[in-house]
This record gives structure tokens, C-alpha cells and sequence, in this order.
């Protein structure tokens, strides 16, 4: 029965051929009921979105071991063929480990930090076939960078070094603030105003344009206003009660978890510790015990913040569930790394965990780029990078691609012409732009002391059929005395008299003293028997020295003669 057949059996229905109005029917009506009950006949009752998406997600678990917290991640070809591992380009400019990555939240601009004390500025859009540096900066003279991080409106970023008082700079590369130095003589760190040992990371919240995090070797970690650095810090927890006996644990990473509104803080203890803001960071809400009794250098989690995954100084790799934190759902034990500031992170929509391993520069094998199965942590991809280790990596969003800092002093930057976006793409197209200063001709500049000099001249004489004797060149590098001179001149004067306009008087003046003083050379004592007699008979300035020698009473041919036969020499009046 239709609604028109209800409408006309209740007398709501006009006559054939009139343009009746058709009343509305309100709800809890008979009519109304009628209509419910005929369209839920034989049909299945829908489920609310909230059930129905619950129901969909616990399908999508995989189960294992007789529980339902295992993650299932499927990745296809297609999928693999996307990530961002096809190409490579490298950037660089340091001399030593490329320590610390971040890129702006509009993918614009990257910056680097390095064991060699500087920071680089790469700025995408200006960039071109060279792959040089925007800007150069060193932050503080002789500390190595540990950490970077840029502001959310990317004007600002901040930089953790190899000190306890991190600094923040604006774009440009000029400081603009230095943290609050604390107090080494107070026992408790949490009283401090600032950090007593070299910060590890600091992070810049990235939903929080006045919120920094900041993590250290005191062990603690402490939140930040970028407006009152110079003062005090907004709040501070420790990420391990001191032991008796043992040393208190290095804090090696902490970050903050936007959509969990928690910090996740990594330590030399080995606990992976999730702090809640709710609790006002006094409490613990979740403690892994991840790599006891090696060390944790970095932790990460999805975007939900229902999966942690961890890293280890041990050279493993481990999955969490924070629903059942006891064990891991899964562990990879053959990532080797040397680094304490080696990181892990989720990529690819939180499909992969990413990470590098570390190497032997001096060996034949290379750091490698890991890309690992974020249900299973199954090896996806493993691509060798460079010579040494892989200290860093990154794997923006907004780019789709991978920068890896490495112990070569080179960024790696991986892409995929495909599904990659601007960054390092904009600059490979363009040709490079020559200074002014590198159009100059340069000749070859001849130094007649240095060794190829040498080896052309002995070339030269070694010939068969030479005459000549030794050049110029060579008996200076065979006469020491000859390379005490200064140059000659070009010209080939040879004195003062034969100064020339391209000659100063002192370039040839200086030469000629030189050669006519011959007193380093002299022997004093030959030199003072010389003049001897002219002195005795003509005493000028020395008749008073002559005038109180001692006197002989005998001749000296006589005392000679007497010495032989063994008389004793008279002594004469002093």
C-alpha cells in the first residue's frame, strides 16, 4: 500500500481531475507509523556510524596469539611504488655528521644542523642546480647542534646544541633569545629555573605558537613561552627517579603528541615514559619498558597515538599498543646504530616506520635507509645511503619526500618524480647561477718552491739531449742561504740604482743589506784576532782594557821550554 492509498483510505485524498492539497503527516501519526513499518518491513535495521566504524576498525586488527591488539597493515605494489625511495639528490655543505633535520609546516624551507657547529638555511624556491646553502649560521662557537626545530608559522626556529641553554633565531639566522641558564648547585633539577646539563632535542609544539619542549642530560624535560625563555620555564618533570647508587638517566628524546595533547620522553635508562597534560605532568600515564639496560634514542606515534613505536642503542626497533602496553607487538633486533641521536619515526600515513642504521666509515658497508611494515615491522624497503652511519630522518608530509642526515656531512633528499611535490624538485630543473666573482680567468699560478715546480724542473734536466745547467728554480730549493732572500724582481733590476716604476726602493734596498752583511756567517773569534794588533797600537775605545792586562815577568817563547822540562810557571803581577 503507498501513501496515496493511505491518504484516500483516511478521506485525505481528493476526487480524480481536482488539484486537492496533500496535507503533511506529523510525526507519531497513524499514517506516519504505517508508513515506518512498511519500509522496515524485510529490511536489516542500519547501525549508527559510531558502531559501525568501531566494527570496522577491529576487522581491520589482525588477530594473533588469541588477542585482537595486533596490527594488520597491507601494503601492495602500487603503495610501494608511491613512497618517495626512487630517486636521490644530495645537499651538500658540512664537514662533519649532519646531526639534526626539520622542514616549515609549508614545506618552503629546510634546515640543517651538523657536528661541525654551524646551521644551514635552504631555501627551496631559490634554489637551483648546485644545491647550495641560503644562509650559514653558527649558533654557538665550538658546540655541535643536536637538535632543530621550526616555529608553526615558520618565522622562527629554535636550536638545541651541545649546551644547556638553547637559542632561538628568526628566519634570517639572527638570534633573538637565549634560554635561562640553571642552577648546577641544587640538588633537585626540578627547582631550577633552566636546564644544569646540554640539552638533547627541543621541539616547537606544532599546534602551539607559545610552546616549546626541551629535553636534557640533567633528566629533565621542560616546557617552555618563547616570550619568557630569558626567565623561567612554564613547567618541568623528570623522566626518572634517581637510583641509590646509580647515576640519574640522560633524557635522549622528547616530543609532543598533538592529537594525544601528551609528551613521550626516551632515556638513557631505557623507559619510554607518556606524560598527560591532564594530570598536570606529575604522573606518569604510561611507562614502556622498552630497551632496559641499553638505552632509548627516540620514540614515536601514529596520529591517533594508539601505536608507539620505539628505538634502541642496542639496534632494535619495537611496536607498542598503548591499550596493552605490558609487551610489544612486535621487535626488530638487526638496526645497529652508534648514534644516540638516532630516531624513528611513522611515514606514509602511519603505514611505515622509518629509521636508519649505523655503519663503519672505514668498512665497505654503508648506512642504509630503513623502511619497515608498521604492522609487523617486515622489511618494506632497504636502500644503502652513504658511507657511515645515518644519524637523522625526516619524511614531511607536505613534500612526500625523505631527507636523511648522514656521517658523510650530506642531507640525503629521496623523492619520487611521481608523488613527490616541490621541495628539492624545484631547484633540479633550474641551471646554476655563476657569481661574478666566478667568471674571472684564472691562470696558472706558478710557485717555483713547491714540489710539482720541482718535479718539472728534474724532469726538464733528466731529458735526453739537455745542456742547460741548473735552472734558477732549482738552485734556490739547493742553496739554504739563497732561500732566505726575498724575491727578485721581475723586471731584473738588481740594485737601487735600477729602480723602476713596478719596483718599491725598500723591495730592493732590503735585498742588497742582505747580501753585503755577511756577519751570520762569520766566525767572532777569527774575526776579533783579525784586528787584534791594529787595536793594541791604536786603542780608541777599549785603552782602558788594554792599559790593565796582566804582565809577564818571562818571555813567552821561554815559558813554553820551561814547561817541558816541568818547571812551574812563575805567576805574573795581577
Amino acid at each position: 500500500m503507498s501513501s496515496d492509498e493511505i491518504a484516500k483510505f483516511m478521506g485525505l485524498k481528493g476526487r480524480q481531475g481536482t488539484a486537492a492539497k496533500k496535507p503533511t503527516l506529523t510525526s507519531g501519526g497513524f499514517a506516519d507509523m504505517m508508513l515506518q513499518t512498511m519500509k522496515t518491513t524485510g529490511k536489516q535495521k542500519k547501525k549508527p556510524d559510531s558502531i559501525a566504524a568501531k566494527e570496522t576498525a577491529h576487522a581491520n586488527r589482525k588477530v594473533l596469539s588469541g588477542t585482537d591488539t595486533q596490527r594488520q597493515v597491507v601494503l601492495d605494489k602500487s603503495g610501494i611504488a608511491a613512497f618517495p625511495i626512487t630517486h636521490k639528490i644530495e645537499l651538500r655543505s658540512h664537514d662533519k655528521t649532519v646531526s639534526a633535520l626539520d622542514v616549515d609546516r609549508t614545506g618552503s624551507r629546510l634546515i640543517t644542523g651538523s657536528m661541525d657547529y654551524t646551521v644551514k638555511i635552504w631555501q627551496f624556491a631559490a634554489m637551483d642546480s648546485s644545491f647550495r646553502p641560503y644562509k650559514t649560521n653558527e649558533p654557538h662557537e665550538g658546540y655541535p647542534v643536536n637538535d632543530l626545530s621550526f616555529s608553526p608559522s615558520g618565522t622562527r626556529y629554535v636550536a638545541s646544541i651541545s649546551h644547556r641553554r638553547p637559542l632561538i633565531f628568526n628566519g634570517e639566522g639572527k638570534e633573538l633569545a637565549e634560554f635561562v641558564n640553571g642552577d648546577v648547585y641544587l640538588h633537585q633539577e626540578s627547582k631550577t629555573r633552566g636546564h644544569t646539563a646540554k640539552t638533547s632535542t627541543v621541539k616547537w609544539a606544532a599546534d602551539d605558537e607559545h610552546c616549546i619542549i626541551s629535553s636534557s642530560c640533567d633528566g629533565t624535560v621542560r616546557l617552555w613561552d618563547p616570550a619568557k625563555v630569558d626567565k623561567r620555564q612554564t613547567d618541568v618533570f623528570v623522566h626518572g627517579e634517581r637510583q641509590a647508587g646509580k647515576q640519574k638517566a640522560q633524557v635522549f628524546h622528547a616530543d609532543l603528541n598533538g592529537t594525544m595533547r601528551a609528551v613521550i620522553t626516551a632515556g638513557s635508562d631505557g623507559r619510554v615514559v607518556i606524560w598527560g597534560r591532564n594530570k598536570g605532568f606529575t604522573r606518569p600515564d604510561m611507562v614502556l619498558k622498552a630497551h632496559i639496560g641499553h638505552g632509548a634514542t627516540s620514540a614515536a606515534s601514529t596520529a591517533d597515538g594508539r601505536y608507539i613505536t620505539t628505538r634502541g642503542l642496542e639496534g632494535s626497533v619495537k611496536l607498542f599498543d598503548t591499550r596493552k602496553h605490558e609487551a610489544p607487538l612486535a621487535t626488530r633486533m638487526d638496526l645497529e646504530t652508534f648514534y644516540d641521536t638516532t630516531n624513528v619515526i611513522f611515514g606514509g600515513a602511519d603505514k611505515v616506520v622509518v629509521t636508519g642504521t649505523g655503519a663503519d666509515p672505514r668498512s665497505d658497508v654503508k648506512g642504509r635507509l630503513v623502511l619497515l611494515n608498521a604492522g609487523d615491522l617486515s622489511t618494506v624497503a632497504d636502500v644503502p645511503v652513504a658511507h657511515g652511519s645515518i644519524s637523522k630522518v625526516l619524511w614531511p608530509s607536505s613534500l612526500n619526500q625523505i631527507f636523511v642526515g648522514s656521517q658523510d656531512g650530506a642531507c640525503h633528499v629521496y623523492y619520487n618524480p611521481t608523488t613527490s611535490m616541490k621541495g628539492v624538485l624545484l631547484g633540479s630543473g633550474k641551471h646554476r647561477v655563476h657569481d661574478a666573482a666566478d667568471s674571472v680567468p684564472v691562470g696558472h699560478v706558478i710557485n717555483p718552491n713547491s714540489e710539482e715546480e720541482l718535479e718539472k724542473i728534474m724532469e726538464k734536466m733528466n731529458r735526453k739531449g739537455y745542456k742547460g745547467g741548473v735552472p734558477s728554480a732549482g738552485r734556490d730549493r739547493q742553496n739554504p742561504k739563497g732561500k732566505m732572500q726575498p724575491s727578485k724582481d721581475p723586471s731584473g733590476s738588481t740594485g737601487p740604482q735600477q729602480v723602476t716604476k713596478k719596483t718599491a726602493f725598500l723591495q730592493e734596498y732590503c735585498p742588497d743589506l742582505i747580501r753585503k752583511n755577511h756577519m751570520r756567517n762569520e766566525d767572532p773569534r777569527a774575526a776579533l784576532l783579525a784586528v787584534s794588533e791594529e787595536a793594541a797600537a791604536n786603542p780608541q775605545y777599549v785603552d782602558t782594557a788594554y792599559s790593565n792586562q796582566p804582565k809577564l815577568f818571562a818571555d813567552p817563547e821561554e815559558e813554553t821550554e820551561n814547561e817541558k822540562k816541568g818547571q812551574k810557571r812563575p805567576f805574573g803581577d795581577i
